[in-house]
């Protein structure tokens, strides 16, 4: 069963969700990570984040090292 979410709610899985405005766009997929908030949209503030497909963090993964950044 899929559980919607609502802007500024916690994220509870890593992954990839649907993002639905309620009034002015065509749904689109972000990626969001677990303990971060839904984002707000700047024009409805209302969207509906539905969990399509859940994908660990690469931080939250030990089996892989975190590239450092090159800083020029």
């Amino acid at each position: 069963m899929i559980v919607p979410r609502l802007s500024c709610e916690t994220v509870t899985d890593s992954g990839i969700y649907r993002v639905t405005h309620i009034k002015h766009a065509l749904p689109s997929e972000l990626a969001l990570v677990v303990g971060d908030r839904f984002p707000a949209c700047r024009e409805c503030y209302v969207l509906k984040f539905e969990l399509v497909r859940a994908a660990p963090y690469v931080a939250d993964n030990p089996g892989f090292i975190r590239p450092q950044r090159k800083l020029d």
